[in-house]
């Protein structure tokens, strides 16, 4: 798999990127509003989102006098909604295991089963 790379930010490698996520709320709590529930302390709870980026900025900052520079994507939620606990767990799982794959990757390791060594 070829090394993803994002776009340069005046004229420097950007090292990262994030998402912050805003009004996520704002859907739930108009759900709440027409038909209540009380969520308690410890509650484990899933929800999807749909959302459109909104902002696109870069911060830099310095570790060990490297600079590191960070794409920081805002995400304005347009839509959400709770999810079945099971459905959102596989679809964590899954999504974990691909980033363990690619994180290994990344860090130059092979699999067994791709027939690595």
């Amino acid at each position: 798999m070829p090394e993803r790379q994002l776009p340069l930010f005046e004229r420097r490698r950007v090292d990262e990127a994030r998402v912050r996520i805003t009004k996520a709320g704002d859907g739930l709590s108009e759900a709440l509003r027409v038909e209540p529930r009380a969520l308690h302390l410890g509650d484990q709870v899933a929800y999807v989102l749909r959302g459109t980026v909104r902002q696109v900025n870069h911060r830099s900052r310095e570790i060990d006098e490297i600079e590191i520079v960070t794409r920081l994507h805002t995400v304005e939620a347009t839509a959400i909604t709770e999810i079945d606990a099971d459905l959102a767990d596989k679809l964590l799982n899954e999504a974990a295991e691909m980033l363990a794959a690619a994180q290994a990757e990344a860090d130059g390791q092979t699999s067994l089963y791709d027939g690595g060594e």
